[in-house]
Formats: structure tokens, sequence, C-alpha cells
């Protein structure tokens, strides 16, 4: 086996914890609590039938807005940004 090292995109550590949520300590070192907000059943419905409409109508800047509402922290990757660019366009030629 050879050790060639982390590959393009890899990431040694990664930090699972968004900025509106907190890390406790448990008893168990190694182990911690992670708190944050939490939506309501009605939202998340609403949130679901939303994405959905986007998702049928096909309408990528509406969905990335719906995901990011839920997710503040959700950056697209650079092959989804090229894609919105690409159909931001489209639309303000037509």
């Amino acid at each position: 086996m050879i050790a060639i090292g982390l590959r393009p995109g890899e990431k040694v550590e990664e930090c699972l914890v968004s900025s509106s949520e907190t890390v406790e300590p448990t008893a168990e070192p190694k182990l911690h609590r992670v708190s944050g907000p939490i939506p309501t059943g009605e939202s998340l419905r609403s949130a679901i039938k939303l994405i959905s409409e986007k998702v049928q109508s096909r309408d990528l800047p509406a969905l990335l807005d719906v995901i990011r509402s839920l997710v503040p922290e959700y950056r697209p990757s650079e092959t989804l940004t090229a894609l919105l660019s690409t159909q931001l366009s489209a639309t303000a030629k037509a």
C-alpha cells in the first residue's frame, strides 16, 4: 500500500456543526451533544411541498433559495453554480 496524501476535494477533518448550533459536553469525554433550533412539523411540510414544486417546475434558482432558507450554511457545488449561471443567463436573454 502506498500513501499518496489527500486527493483534490478531500479533507482531513470536517466540522458538522452549523453556526446556529451549540456543542455541549457529555459524561463521555469523546462524545458531545449538538443542540440547535428544531423546525416545526408544519414548517417542514411546507418546505417539502415548496421543494417539490420547484423541482417539478425545474426552477433551480428558487429551489436553491428554499434550500438555503432551511440550511443557511449550504453552498452549492461548482457544477450546480455553473448550471445556475447558465440558467439565469438564458432567462435574462428571453
